[in-house]
């Protein structure tokens, strides 16, 4: 009996060594691909100061954390960062990095996040990265990454979109937003959860949207086979305005086509009130409303 649980506590302690070492004698490999292949296929340039493994916390899979991830445009807008993230977290299945070839992804988290999203006034987007597949690649090829993504999060992001072809502006700070959804398949449903405190809109220079508190519930039917994408019991709320929204959104090529209806379940004056832009604001300060 002695001898059966000293044999057991030496097997134990062996696997929990393995356990502990895993992780470091991947970490190059892992890290290598992740540079080597971002890099690859991208027409920007990808970066991270370092980088955490550990099995320990996520096991059966793998935890990968970057730090300081960057991505920089290349022409024509050379030395823009499109993403900066603080920390960025993905969890891998560790039978897929051991065996090489395809990686699964099971979930990526994204702290302490600034996101450029610039579009010219000829119509040409810094989040056109990607760069075209050599044509002397053998025809389905597969990629050494497949998503199979569960869940997604933002945390404390600021996100700008800067479209100056329609001089539209749209910027988001402190925004957390979850998803949840399986990427694995052509037709899901995605769940998601988005808050941010502070949001500004401008169309041709004016606010129409200033300081505003925007809360988002929205389930999406997702095609990912045609890019489209269908809302379904969504609810947005802009300070104490409170909006229902329906209708679909697609990108069948570098366009995108959508049809959205907005209706307001409650329609006090006073909830469209709190949406005066604080520039104008002033002008009611005495205005008091009820009903």
């Amino acid at each position: 009996m002695k001898k059966a649980i000293k044999w057991s506590l030496i097997v134990i302690g062996t696997l929990f060594l393995l356990l502990l070492a895993t992780p470091f004698l991947f970490k190059d490999k892992l890290v290598s691909l992740i540079k080597e292949e971002t890099n690859k296929n991208l027409n920007a340039k990808v970066d991270f100061s370092d980088a955490d493994l550990s099995l320990i916390r996520s096991f059966p899979t793998l935890s990968l954390e970057l730090k300081n991830l960057s991505v920089i445009n290349s022409a024509p807008f050379d030395g823009d960062t499109l993403v900066y993230a603080g920390r960025l977290g993905v969890t891998v299945d560790l039978l897929s990095v051991i065996q090489g070839g395809t990686i699964y992804i099971r979930s990526i988290t994204v702290a302490d996040a600034t996101m450029n999203f610039l579009v010219t006034k000829e119509g040409k987007a810094n989040w056109d990265i990607a760069k075209p597949s050599p044509t002397s690649a053998p025809a389905g090829e597969p990629s050494k990454f497949k998503s199979s993504i569960k869940l997604y999060a933002l945390s404390n992001a600021d996100i700008t979109y800067d479209d100056r072809s329609l001089d539209f502006l749209l910027r988001l700070e402190n925004v957390e937003h979850t998803g949840k959804g399986d990427f694995t398949q052509d037709l899901f449903v995605l769940s998601t959860k988005t808050h941010s405190p502070n949001v500004l809109m401008k169309y041709a220079g004016v606010p129409y949207i200033a300081s505003a508190k925007v809360e988002i519930l929205a389930d999406l039917d997702m095609d990912m086979s045609q890019l489209k994408f269908t809302f379904k019991q969504n609810q947005l709320k802009l300070n104490e305005l409170e909006l229902g929204f329906d209708g679909w959104l697609s990108m069948p090529d570098t366009n995108i086509d959508m049809d959205l209806r907005f209706d307001a379940p409650k329609a006090d004056f006073r909830n469209f009130l709190s949406m005066i832009p604080v520039v104008y604001s002033k002008d009611f300060t005495s205005i008091q409303a009820s009903g």
